[in-house]
């Protein structure tokens, strides 16, 4: 806690519980969190001491000003390490526009931040702050470093398609799985030229035409339901109009 220990009137652990709680519940704002704590004070009464109530968010914004983002980052990374291993699993690093920040910064360019996300409980096990899209590259190989990828397969968009990218995989003993678009036009050929990756091309695009129609066709007996059942309901109401 870096305020003064005679000066503060709310203990530092819980508030931070009182904003992670706010914003489990869906309220996305300082303002809301707290606000919501105070109307369960009781229920939170269980667990926390909270002998001052519940804190104003002017003293919340003071206590996460005072955080150090990249302590913070590596303290969460530590703690989801205890919770999944990321050895042996799928990794997709894929960087996010926050764009509900937005409003908040002085240019009003939505913040960027990279995640390393766990593709099967959909945890984000690792992240990190980015100036832009355009630093994606920089940071996945430095994102990579600090996890334990040894067997896990990576994946990521095609802007991660890069030979810095594949290196640091390969150094860390894991597998990547990575998407060529026509903008890399030499290895893009490469592929197309290559048998077994063409068979896997049109192979792909034989299941993605399958899935479309099975979407469609889903979506059709879905109208059909809904017509057929508001029909019935049609009748009923002109039989029963009270």
């Amino acid at each position: 806690d870096p305020r003064c220990i005679w000066k503060t009137k709310h203990d530092h652990a819980e508030v931070l519980v009182c904003l992670v709680c706010g914003f489990l519940a869906g309220r996305t704002t300082i303002r809301r969190s707290l606000k919501w704590c105070e109307k369960h004070i009781e229920e939170l009464r269980e667990y926390l001491l909270l002998k001052n109530g519940i804190a104003s968010p002017s003293t919340a914004c003071r206590i996460l000003s005072g955080i150090d983002e990249e302590l913070f980052a590596l303290e969460f990374m530590e703690w989801i390490g205890e919770i999944v291993s990321t050895k042996g699993i799928h990794l997709s690093i894929d960087g996010k526009a926050l764009r509900g920040a937005m409003e908040k910064v002085k240019d009003f360019r939505a913040p960027m931040i990279l995640n390393a996300i766990d593709a099967v409980t959909g945890l984000v096990v690792a992240q990190m702050p980015i100036k832009n899209k355009d630093c994606e590259i920089k940071a996945i190989p430095e994102l990579l470093k600090l996890l334990d990828i040894h067997g896990s397969t990576v994946t990521t968009d095609a802007i991660g398609t890069q030979t810095r990218i594949m290196d640091q995989i390969i150094s860390q003993e894991g597998h990547f799985v990575l998407m060529v678009k026509k903008n890399q036009p030499q290895s893009y050929e490469e592929i197309v030229k290559n048998p077994a990756a063409a068979h896997m091309m049109r192979s792909w695009h034989l299941s993605r035409h399958l899935q479309r129609r099975n979407h469609d066709d889903q979506g059709k007996e879905f109208n059909q339901r809904r017509e057929k059942t508001n029909g019935i309901t049609g009748q009923a109401n002109r039989k029963n109009p009270e």
